[in-house]
């Protein structure tokens, strides 16, 4: 047992900070593509008719067709430097949750390395106190 290396990949608390880093780091990327220029595609088609009574089913109804295609370019040229802001914001908070997934890595192996220690020295007793006894 004690010559075990512990895992530390295999902790719940190190997989959510490791989930917590990926997150701000995509809401980084996110931020960043904030400022990139987007192109958006859409296309609408539709059918109507006219008639004085309901004959829609009709093979004979006469239907008007109608379509639409668009394109929408949107190029983000100022935005009062809130943009920029969210961007540094978003750094941070990913600096942010570097630090705690270093720090949970090492709160986890030292408390590893005691949960070591406190088993070494409880077999130290037990081997003393046996000693103790048979004298």
């Amino acid at each position: 047992l004690l010559s075990q290396q512990f895992n530390i990949d295999n902790h719940i608390d190190f997989k959510i900070a490791e989930n917590d880093r990926e997150s701000k780091r995509l809401l980084m990327k996110l931020e960043q593509s904030k400022a990139l220029p987007s192109l958006s595609a859409f296309l609408n088609y539709g059918a109507q008719a006219n008639s004085d009574s309901f004959s829609f089913f009709n093979s004979n109804q006469q239907w008007f067709d109608s379509s639409l295609l668009g394109l929408s370019l949107n190029i983000p040229i100022f935005s009062s430097f809130k943009r920029s802001a969210k961007t540094a914001q978003a750094k941070i908070a990913l600096e942010t949750a570097d630090i705690r997934l270093v720090e949970a890595k090492q709160r986890l192996n030292l408390a590893a390395e005691n949960a070591k220690s406190d088993y070494q020295l409880s077999i130290d007793n037990y081997e003393t106190a046996r000693k103790n006894l048979s004298l």
